[in-house]
């Protein structure tokens, strides 16, 4: 986190059951300008926690399974503008 602020740099997260944990960090460091959830795998609420915070939210091809409706959920509340598609998405 450090890095990314000094250099001016994306910080890219790849959070895979620990958000609270990431969450926390990031409020506790000071996230940098631009942060990013790579293949974001959180809920609906932690979107909107994620807006609020100007984090991007990146979804990935597993949006599209018929188990991912959290997925689905989050992508919906989360602003267009903050919302970013993985190569390997439909």
């Amino acid at each position: 986190i450090e890095i990314a602020k000094r250099h001016g740099k994306t910080l890219v997260i790849h959070d895979r059951e620990a958000h609270a944990d990431v969450l926390r960090v990031l409020k506790e460091e000071g996230a940098p300008e631009r942060t990013v959830f790579h293949c974001y795998s959180g809920d609906a609420e932690m979107a909107e926690v994620c807006a609020r915070a100007g984090y991007y939210m990146s979804f990935a091809g597993n949006v599209t399974f018929k188990n991912a409706q959290n997925l689905r959920d989050a992508l919906a509340v989360a602003p267009a503008e903050l919302v970013l598609v993985e190569t390997d998405a439909p």
